[in-house]
Formats: structure tokens, C-alpha cells, sequence
């Protein structure tokens, strides 16, 4: 495993340590961005680009499923869980969504995912539109 992901792991476990007892019943992932790329709205049209990785953060598994306020720190950094998220369980894999475009999908056999934000594809402003990111990641059981 690489340095940068070794780091990443670290810090994800660190976050582990600071979360409320509520959530130690569940099984907690640590997860690290490996991709990010996408489009940025540039002088009128997209352009392809690839980004910074994120942060690494948790997901808690909970049953089949993953906890509300973990997919709401992957996929916006920060517990934004009073937004409404939807998680369902297909064939093997957990399918997470929000009301703002943003989707996560992750699969506990492999410990891999991927999370999309495509809000800004629906934008008609000529001027500035929010980046499209598609981004991997991969995540250890702690």
C-alpha cells in the first residue's frame, strides 16, 4: 500500500476513535479516495479535468445497509445527514443517494466504491456551474 494511502488510513482511523459509542454497533470501513475526475464548467463549455482526491472518511455499515450520517460525511465532508439520503441493498452492492444529485455505491465484499456528484450537468448558467466528479475509492473493515 502506498504512502499516501497508508496516511489516508491512519486518519480515517483516527476519526473511528472519535466517533460516538451509537455507532460501534455497526461495522466501520476506512476509506480513502484513489480518483477523482470530472468536468468544470470553463470560458462556456466543460472541460475534462481530474481533481484533488478527498479526504478519507468512514462509512459504517449497519446491517445490508450503511448508516445515514456516515454516507452524508462521504459525500459531503461534514454530517449533513438532515438531508434526505437513501441507501438500498442490490445484488451485493449498497446504493446511497441524496436529493442534490450526489449518488454513492459500495461494495462490502470488495471494500470498494464510487460516488458521483452530476448537480451541476442540470445548470443553465452561461456563467458558472458546479463541477461533475465521479470519484473511486477504497476502503479496510477497522
Amino acid at each position: 500500500m502506498n504512502k499516501v494511502l497508508k496516511v489516508g488510513f491512519l486518519a480515517a482511523v483516527a476519526l473511528i476513535g472519535s466517533m460516538p459509542a451509537a455507532t460501534a454497533a455497526g461495522q466501520p470501513w476506512a476509506c480513502q479516495y484513489t480518483a477523482d475526475a470530472g468536468l468544470r464548467w470553463e470560458n462556456g463549455s466543460w472541460k475534462a479535468t481530474n481533481f484533488r482526491e478527498g479526504q478519507p472518511f468512514v462509512l459504517v455499515q449497519d446491517g445490508d445497509l450503511l448508516t445515514r450520517k456516515s454516507v452524508s460525511t462521504a459525500l459531503t465532508g461534514d454530517d449533513r445527514s438532515h438531508i434526505l439520503i437513501r441507501c438500498r441493498w442490490n445484488e451485493g452492492l449498497v446504493f446511497c443517494r441524496d436529493t442534490l444529485g450526489t449518488s454513492l455505491v459500495f461494495s462490502p465484499t470488495t471494500g470498494q466504491g464510487g460516488l458521483s456528484l452530476i448537480l451541476g450537468a442540470t445548470q443553465n448558467n452561461p456563467e458558472q456551474r458546479d463541477t461533475v466528479h465521479v470519484k473511486h475509492f477504497i476502503c479496510q473493515k477497522y
